[in-house]
């Protein structure tokens, strides 16, 4: 999978150097756009949140703190 990774000019609320999926930001984006914040990007746990709420259903997805519990 394509991998991407943050770097200092960027505005999507990742540390600086971490690597993400393309997949991962293009829901940052998505979300960010759907909702009107133009003049920031959403976090992580907003697109978490908004896309199992959205799509968690039909996706199979597991709660949101059992991802974050998985990854640490």
């Amino acid at each position: 999978m394509a991998r991407w990774t943050r770097t200092e000019t960027d505005t999507r609320p990742l540390p600086v150097g971490a690597e993400v999926d393309l997949d991962t930001v293009a829901l940052f984006d998505t979300i960010s756009r759907a909702r009107g914040h133009r003049s920031r990007s959403v976090t992580l746990r907003e697109a978490i949140d908004e896309y199992i709420d959205t799509h968690g259903h039909e996706a199979g997805l597991v709660p949101q703190e059992a991802l974050f519990d998985a990854a640490g």
